[in-house]
């Protein structure tokens, strides 16, 4: 009965991280802050998104891919190690892919 709860938690868990990066914004944020921390205004300028825009995906945090501090005025945001593993897939699936093409139709 307890490998059940488990199996249950773990997939709980997955299904937080796919709802989690189930917008392109979210997978690019990811992304950028696997390489450092950023306050949230220049985040959002490398990619290309309003503040407005940029603070709602950062709610990433409730999946456990995304940990933010504040630092004075402004928020610091990080990877988490689950975010870093999810940039590395990221990454990882766009190799394989070729322009042009859909990977689940």
């Amino acid at each position: 009965m307890s490998s059940r709860t488990a199996a249950g938690t773990v997939r709980a868990v997955l299904a937080e991280v796919a709802k989690a990066l189930a917008h392109e914004h979210r997978v690019e944020l990811i992304e950028q802050l696997a390489q450092g921390p950023r306050s949230v205004e220049p985040l959002a300028q490398r990619v290309g998104l309003t503040v407005a825009n940029a603070s709602p995906h950062l709610q990433l945090r409730h999946a456990g891919l995304v940990t933010t501090q504040r630092d004075g005025k402004q928020w610091q945001a990080r990877t988490s190690p689950t975010g870093v593993r999810c940039s590395s897939i990221s990454r990882g699936i766009g190799l394989l892919a070729k322009p042009n093409t859909r990977l689940i139709t």
